[in-house]
């Protein structure tokens, strides 16, 4: 039997735009940017920004978004 975590980020942490399309995490002790993001992990990264999501929703996600071969 298989058990799926339910994920979220950390409480205070904002999502956002860069000013190039890159992928700006915020939290109050530091910034991370990502430059270059697959769809599949813009995906699942919004699931996550919302209300979180379980860990089978989340490869689902990328299943669907990105195939097999990702």
């Amino acid at each position: 039997m298989t058990s799926s975590w339910f994920v979220s980020l950390r409480e205070g942490i904002a999502v956002g735009p860069g000013a190039e399309g890159e992928l700006v995490f915020q939290g109050s002790d530091a910034k991370i940017t990502f430059k270059h993001v697959a769809a599949g992990l813009d995906a699942v990264l919004e699931q996550l920004t919302s209300t979180g999501a379980t860990t089978d929703s989340l490869a689902e996600t990328l299943l669907r978004v990105d195939g097999p071969a990702g």
